[in-house]
């Protein structure tokens, strides 16, 4: 058996074959897959030839291999390198995926940013700034809402929805402070709670659950929202027809 702190060098193309096809002895079987453990580059490589065995066929004949069990019989006139050529294909794969992620979100992060408006606060909660502040926690929120002071309108907003914990308007309210401030998930949930806790801020929780879901990259989730109000009669209907037509392009 070997030994744990036994270094080893690389696997060759014949003991990646052997080793695919079970044709190792227990002791041997057990001494690369210990290297396995510790090598990413061969680890990677049995990987890639065990996923993408397509790959074989298109390889030089002088590197291919039967994978019943036996070599072929022709004289190599290269060394091919097989794991680099596995780890090689493996990371073209993760690199393209990640490429396309990269686009879709940065699309995403596009369209949110053309659709997105700040929805005004009510107006007969809004005051100048030179105003004082009365007691009352959500003209409090409001006027700091007004004065994008959003970090602050959380902190009123919070205050009211401990007294009111079912108080749609200030969740929704919230919500888009929470969007403003970079809070994606947060503000998700408090849209979500809008939503359920009153008829009244439906479409606007809605409107802006989307918007925040497309703002995350969720775009399925987006546009099952979008076409749950393209297909109510309220302000955002024209706008959620809209929206779901930039992201399906």
């Amino acid at each position: 058996m070997s030994k744990i702190f036994d270094v080893r060098p690389c696997l060759s193309r014949e003991e990646i074959t052997e080793y695919l096809t079970g044709s190792l002895t227990e002791t041997k079987r057990f001494e690369i897959e210990n290297h396995l453990l510790d090598c990413p580059l061969c680890s990677d490589a049995v990987d890639g030839i065990r996923g993408f065995q397509g790959v074989v066929a298109n390889l030089p004949a002088e590197s291919k291999l039967n994978f019943s069990g036996k070599k072929q019989d022709i004289v190599p006139a290269k060394k091919t390198n097989w794991f680099r050529l596995a780890a090689v294909f493996t990371g073209i794969v993760v690199f393209t995926a990640l490429l396309f992620q990269y686009f879709t979100d940065s699309n995403s992060q596009k369209i949110f940013a053309g659709a997105y408006k700040r929805l005004p606060p009510p107006e007969s909660q809004t005051r100048s700034a030179g105003d004082s502040l009365t007691t009352d926690t959500v003209d409090e929120a409001m006027v700091l809402y007004g004065q994008n002071r959003f970090e602050e309108a959380i902190s009123a907003f919070e205050i009211r929805l401990k007294d009111l914990p079912t108080d749609s308007q200030s969740y929704l309210y919230a919500g888009i402070c929470y969007l403003e401030t970079g809070k994606t998930n947060t503000a998700i949930d408090y849209f979500k709670k809008a939503r359920i806790n009153s008829e009244q801020f439906y479409p606007e929780a809605t409107w802006y659950l989307a918007l925040a879901y497309l703002k995350e990259g969720s775009n399925q989730q987006a546009v099952h929202l979008l076409e749950e109000l393209a297909q109510t009669d309220n302000d955002f209907t024209q706008k959620a027809k809209e929206l779901q037509a930039d992201i399906s392009r």
